[in-house]
């Protein structure tokens, strides 16, 4: 291949690889990687780093955007420019690396390969995150070395020694690539390991020099950063094989799909290098290939960007299989080419032309309204610049917020300051690291406090947060049903002295400050108290900037299971289904709302498909348990529940229904030891004071029941189902007054359901009868009647109390009983 044609190649694949992630440059900077792209922004509202800002990532990182910030500006599209760029000398570099292992055509696919692959939405190409700049220096580090061997010249392991430091210094699980290039060279001289080591050590001693020089007094500071930063780190990542299975599949199946083609392409090259030899410098593509692999199980949580290397490699592996698939049909005969080769080249060819038409197809951004667009953490392209934008017009340009969560682009669109240096939230188990941050998040709500909490996350109590920082925070919009967004009231008490605690003080109450659930979900403030109305605005406008969101369909579908609105919640069900008919949870929620419609067959198939496409899922058994005990099949249902603890031994809400379940057998005390199991595992779970209460007053302890009712009102004010039964045992015990005036309350209610305004009539009636107001009584059971028509107590009393009427029995008294086998009426 002449020289011309190999550059009018290149500069036909560059283009490619440029324009191809150019429709990325209005997206907003991952999550992860905020910090970095937002440097310029801290640095024009006057922040320290290191002494305003904890950064917790390689100050290489930090080094890099501060060169970008200086000559570039801070502008967040210059710095997808500059990524852009730099992402054509990692395709050159590709380019010269695999021909010089094999040759030019094998090359040129090659950097074709990764030039359109690595563009892919999901590998989070729209975030500039470190796996997309060490690439860089690891090929050349390869390079050198395969050099160095083939021309046995030291210096190419000093450059390979050097390269492979600077991916190190990019990301530190880069360590990988040294020790198994190491040992690979010291196996094959001595020297070439001593001289590849040296170079790298030599690196980092000096790089580490300069650093601590540069930062002299906070240098020990410095280092305790990324001390926390990778203690904290290795203390959440889950270890078992099952959770890092459940957290490959999220990220690698979209992956998959997109670039299935040249993985199994690289496969089959892998194992024909694995298998019939290829030399010294081959086997070097395979050390490489089998550590590009290790570290990624070695990080244990396989986010998107994650698996760009591995993409890099498969490219050049997959190039090569390509090439030998050419070759060897060249030699064969044409029968061989018809029955073999030519539909094996047509379907190599058809997997990978699909590949990339998935590719391009999605990343058709200029014309489209980008609304249309389904792709993983939208959240902040539609979402967030609400938020900040709501945040901006009502607050002033000194004031402070606080955002619980990884969306430091907040803080950018808002142009607010964080109250505190993290700019990252914690994330459970807690261990004695984290009482670092502890300290610097709440001692900076403590003195700044901030104007507004913005919650991106719902494992935040803010009644917890009053207790510490004695500030209090009104809740002032769940915008999209998804982000809280709290206002500061006012100081109202003193707060603790976090100072003085010791570290497991801190402990307990990081545990009880972010209690709730880790996950982003729907929220679910506005359906408790049938806020119905103002959800459904919220969902609709999360919706108009999104109308492809799931996760706000699947809310909006729950919105109108609670209002028995099932025909509009199955038509969202249909068309979650077109955009993902495999999508998880789908049947799940489809299950619960047959089942609310009270259709158990239907309830349970969906059910059984969620089970086949998503096996050992513990909310399949759970929701299957309480299918079971609807039906009052008990053990059956006690059996799914403890399957669903099998699967997941802290599942929430499991033992709350098996509590239930025992209490319906009439096991009372088996049901109490239930509900103080879950209250133990979750303080503060919702509804497990309520359903104790229930328990203890069919048991005939009232005086529990009542403590029971009264915590939940304390724990959750104004739920209506959980006062109206906490009045019903008021009345029970004879504290008629607090039971009648708590039964006007919830009548006064608009909100509250028909039904349980017919009952607070029904008891209210009650209550006239035992304190002999008959008339009153009658007009109170009437009442109840037109309300709820057929109410058989109703009935009783009213057609009994008019018979008392006194002009017609003028010698008759009364007497109340609610004993329903004997009569109510004396003479």
């Amino acid at each position: 291949m002449g020289l011309v044609a190999i550059v009018i190649s290149l500069i036909f694949i560059l283009s490619i690889g440029f324009l191809i992630r150019i429709p990325y440059l209005d997206f907003p900077i991952d999550e992860d990687f905020g910090f970095y792209t937002y440097l310029a922004y801290f640095r024009k509202r006057g922040a320290s780093f290191l002494k305003d800002f904890w950064w917790g990532f390689p100050p290489t990182m930090i080094y890099l955007y501060l060169i970008i910030e200086r000559f570039f500006g801070g502008d967040v599209k210059y710095v997808r420019h500059l990524s852009n760029f730099y992402n054509l000398f990692t395709i050159l570099a590709t380019f010269i690396l695999t021909k010089y292992l094999f040759d030019t055509p094998v090359a040129i696919i090659a950097a074709l390969l990764y030039a359109i692959f690595s563009a892919s939405p999901y590998l989070g190409v729209y975030s500039c995150h470190a796996e997309g700049f060490y690439i860089l220096p690891l090929t050349l580090g390869v390079f050198a070395i395969v050099h160095g061997l083939s021309d046995f010249q030291p210096m190419y392991f000093l450059l390979a020694g050097g390269f492979i430091a600077a991916s190190f210094l990019l990301k530190i699980v880069n360590i990988v690539y040294f020790i198994s290039f190491s040992l690979f060279l010291i196996k094959y001289s001595i020297w070439y390991g001593l001289y590849f080591s040296f170079s790298f050590l030599s690196i980092i001693v000096i790089y580490a020099f300069l650093v601590t020089r540069n930062f002299k007094k906070d240098s020990h500071k410095l280092w305790i950063h990324h001390l926390i930063r990778l203690k904290t780190s290795m203390s959440y990542i889950d270890n078992t094989l099952k959770a890092m299975w459940k957290i490959f599949k999220f990220d690698f199946v979209p992956i998959w799909r997109e670039t299935s083609s040249i993985i199994f392409l690289a496969l089959l090259s892998l194992l024909h290098l694995f298998f019939v030899g290829q030399g010294i410098l081959r086997n070097i593509l395979i050390l490489w290939a089998l550590s590009t692999i290790f570290i990624l199980v070695f990080q244990r949580v396989f986010r998107m960007y994650h698996f760009i290397p591995f993409i890099h490699v498969t490219s050049i592996l997959s190039a090569l299989s390509i090439h030998r698939i050419i070759e060897f049909s060249s030699g064969l005969s044409s029968a061989m080419h018809a029955f073999i080769i030519s539909p094996l080249i047509i379907i190599t060819f058809s997997a990978l032309i699909f590949n990339i038409y998935n590719k391009l197809h999605s990343l058709n951004l200029y014309r489209r309204d980008k609304r249309t667009l389904y792709f993983q953490k939208a959240d902040q392209f539609f979402y967030i610049p609400e938020i900040a934008k709501y945040i901006r017009e009502r607050t002033s340009y000194d004031e402070h917020i606080y955002v619980w969560g990884p969306f430091v682009q907040i803080y950018r669109l808002a142009d607010r300051m964080s109250c505190e240096g993290f700019l990252f939230h914690f994330i459970r188990p807690y261990n004695r690291w984290h009482t670092y941050l502890f300290d610097g998040v709440l001692k900076g709500i403590i003195e700044k406090r901030p104007a507004y909490i913005v919650l991106i996350r719902p494992d935040f109590d803010m009644n917890i947060l009053l207790q510490i920082t004695g500030l209090e925070y009104n809740l002032e919009r769940v915008f999209f049903n998804r982000y809280r967004v709290y206002r500061l009231k006012g100081k109202i008490s003193e707060p603790m002295n976090i100072e003085g605690m010791e570290w497991g003080e801190k402990i307990r109450l990081l545990e009880y400050l972010t209690h709730g659930s880790m996950d982003y979900r729907i929220d679910d403030y506005y359906l408790k108290r049938n806020m119905y109305e103002e959800a459904m605005n919220e969902y609709r406008k999360g919706l108009e900037l999104n109308p492809n969101d799931i996760l706000m369909k699947f809310g909006m579908a729950s919105l109108m299971r609670s209002q028995k609105r099932y025909e509009e919640a199955f038509n969202l069900y249909q068309k979650i289904a077109k955009l993902d008919e495999k999508m998880e949870w789908l049947h799940l929620e489809k299950s619960i709302t047959y089942r609310e419609m009270g259709d158990v067959c239907h309830a349970i198939k969906e059910l059984e498909i969620e089970e086949r496409l998503y096996p050992g899922k513990a909310d399949t058994h759970h929701q299957r348990g309480i299918i079971y005990r609807l039906q009052h099949y008990y053990n059956m249902a006690l059996e799914e529940f403890n399957h669903t603890l099998d699967i997941n031994p802290e599942f929430e809400y499991v033992h709350h229904e098996k509590g239930i379940t025992y209490r319906e057998m009439g096991n009372m005390d088996n049901a109490i030891k239930e509900f103080e199991l879950e209250e133990k595992l979750y303080p503060g779970s919702e509804w497990v004071h309520h359903e104790k209460g229930i328990t203890y007053r069919e048991m005939g302890n009232m005086e529990n029941a009542v403590k029971e009712f009264e915590m939940e009102e304390m724990l959750y004010p104004g739920k209506i189902f959980s006062v109206y039964n906490l009045y019903s045992t008021y009345e029970d015990i004879g504290r008629n007054g607090e039971a009648m005036a708590g039964f006007y309350d919830i009548l006064k209610n608009e909100r509250t359901p028909v039904a349980l305004r017919g009952a607070c009539y029904f008891h209210l009636g009650r209550i006239n009868m035992k304190e002999k107001k008959i008339n009153e009584s009658i007009k109170l059971f009437k009442r109840c009647l037109e309300i709820v028509p057929g109410h058989i107590k109703a009935e009783r009393y009213l057609k009994e109390l008019i018979a008392l009427d006194s002009e017609v029995y003028p010698k008759k008294s009364y007497e109340y009983t609610d004993d329903k086998n004997s009569p109510i009426l004396f003479i």
